[in-house]
């Protein structure tokens, strides 16, 4: 799902109002439960118990990639502002 979020906000496919720091924040923000859920799937093999308790972290994985994502766009929108 996250390509094809890539692939459709290309910056050529981008609405009015739309930017490039938007995207990477979506995509961030796309990232935080598959990361944890793999996270969780590697540790299963060694011990489940463990791997449960690691998806308690979905809920403030979600709260830190949207910071990240929102930082992020900040970041990237700034840099095209000052034409960097």
């Amino acid at each position: 799902m996250m390509l094809v979020a890539w692939a459709a906000r290309r910056p050529a496919l981008l609405q009015s109002g739309e930017t490039r720091g938007g995207t990477a924040n979506i995509l961030v923000s796309m990232a935080a439960s598959p990361l944890v859920f793999i996270a969780a799937a590697g540790l299963a093999l060694h011990n489940a118990r463990q791997a449960l308790y690691l998806l308690v972290l979905l809920i403030p994985a979600g709260w830190i990639a949207d910071r990240l994502g929102r930082a992020l766009q900040r970041r990237i929108d700034g840099a095209a502002a000052r034409g960097v």
